[in-house]
């Protein structure tokens, strides 16, 4: 219901200088008399005003400051305020609680800025990047998102959309004037056309997987045998004790994770079971879920222990780990130079790896580093290679993308509608070109929210944070 009251803290609910509490809908004035036994629909609005807060026994709370937003001058488009208060989250709980015993009610995820949408304050890929600009993970992440929610992204995909319908216009004057139409000149123009609209489709998906990383940030995933040292070289990595250590092989049954900011860049480091062939019930329970994480992976840290002689039947199991996941970041961590031959084991996984790698290998994707988990030596080295994951490639000069994986389902969908219109009008089939490019602009309408169900609509904005 848009006629009713929300509330909810803007800021998060720990001691703080200040927090923020946001209020929208029709009793917001109301409200505001309450608290501050002043009336706001006399004062101007979208200025600040220096208040005493009174609890519900009219006995003064705080002193701050009220902004007071009168609709359709708003965040939401309608009535709105934000209460600024200091930030002791048991006076920030208090105050809430007092609003909503005064008409309000508790805010929903994002329901802030659903309002927004749905009071045609924001189109609906701008709230998106309102969600993806707040968790960026980098400040390229940042970047990005803001050039959508600056109106780059709805600029592109509106242009797209009247060149689209300007096609879909001459193919359809070739359907009901075909005496006016030189066949053979419109057939050139209109594949042209649709060959250059691929192209442009193509171009706003293409960055998709790097945007994703910059935005949403990485996973990256240490797997080894048992007893090669990843729980140390991920306790090295995160810079704290997380990991249980133990000389005994199998000691890490589960998956452990730890987010941590590598270069400005947020890196979520798991720790894993060993993996080898085992018959213990708990032991292969671990192991399985190793492999499972490894699938969802970003960056892979295999590590292998160089203080033995030679390779064992267990190493070739994470050889095959690799050659299975030849399109992720691989980081190969020798380990335990301090006490191993490190050259050895280099010119060996050098081998090996060109012996199972199905092509050259990229070294942009694999590497390989001598650490020492235990005297931290090799650390730095395999904190830049992570970061080359995330920024190789990638500068501010790039053209606008796709920032959620829904705009990345629609913009492929509008990619397939284009390709099989370029194929209907490869057989001269004029029908089936102009009803497929019809659908294109279906699905932009339905990229800027203009055709959306509730059901995608409340999905998208429960991933919002309450209070935005």
């Amino acid at each position: 219901m848009l006629s009713d009251t929300i509330v909810a803290p803007a800021s998060p609910l720990i001691p703080s200088p200040i927090h923020i509490i946001r209020l929208s809908g029709s009793k917001v004035l109301e409200i505001l008399y309450k608290l501050t036994q002043k009336d706001f629909s006399s004062k101007e609005p979208r200025k600040s005003y220096l208040v005493r807060i009174y609890g519900e026994n009219g006995e003064e709370l705080d002193e701050g400051l009220v902004v007071f937003f009168k609709a359709p001058h708003s965040y939401t488009g309608e009535d709105m305020a934000e209460i600024f208060i200091h930030g002791n989250p048991i006076l920030t709980d208090y105050i809430v609680k007092l609003c909503i015993s005064y008409g309000a009610r508790y805010a929903k995820e994002g329901e802030f800025t659903k309002r927004a949408f749905l009071n045609g304050k924001i189109t609906l890929e701008k709230s998106e990047a309102i969600n993806s600009l707040i968790r960026a993970s980098t400040l390229e992440g940042v970047r990005r998102s803001f050039r959508v929610l600056k109106g780059e992204f709805e600029k592109l995909m509106s242009e797209l959309r009247e060149e689209i319908l300007d096609v879909v216009s001459q193919v359809e004057a070739s359907i009901d004037f075909p005496e006016d139409v030189d066949y053979e000149l419109t057939y050139e123009e209109i594949m042209g056309r649709v060959s250059q609209l691929y192209q442009k489709i193509y171009g706003i998906i293409s960055e998709w997987k790097k945007t994703k990383t910059l935005i949403y940030g990485a996973k990256c995933v240490i797997v080894g045998k048992p007893n090669v040292g990843k729980s140390m070289l991920f306790n090295s990595i995160i810079g704290y004790s997380r990991a249980i250590v133990s000389p005994i092989p199998g000691t890490t049954r589960d998956f452990i994770d730890s987010d941590i900011d590598i270069g400005g860049a947020i890196v979520k480091i798991v720790d894993t079971a060993g993996v080898r062939k085992s018959y213990d019930p708990i032991e292969k329970e671990g192991i399985e879920r190793t492999l499972q994480i490894v699938d969802s992976a970003d960056i892979l840290i295999c590590v292998f222990d160089s203080s033995e002689k030679e390779p064992q039947q267990d190493d070739e199991e994470i050889l095959k780990i690799i050659k299975a996941e030849q399109d992720k970041k691989v980081i190969i961590a020798i380990n335990k130079i301090d006490i191993g031959d490190a050259d050895f084991w280099i010119n060996l996984l050098r081998k090996k790896i060109e012996e199972i790698s199905e092509k050259n290998i990229d070294q942009n994707q694999i590497s390989i580093i001598p650490v020492s988990a235990k005297e931290k030596i090799g650390i730095d080295a395999i904190k830049e290679e992570i970061l080359k994951f995330f920024f190789q490639g990638a500068s501010y000069s790039e053209g606008v993308s796709v920032i959620t994986s829904r705009q990345k389902a629609i913009a492929e969908e509008i990619l397939q509608n284009v390709l099989t219109a370029k194929n209907f009008m490869m057989q001269s089939d004029y029908l089936g070109t102009a009803y497929s490019l019809r659908n294109a602009i279906k699905k932009i309408d339905e990229m800027l929210g203009k055709e959306s169900s509730q059901e995608i609509i409340d999905r998208i904005f429960s991933t919002f944070c309450i209070g935005k």
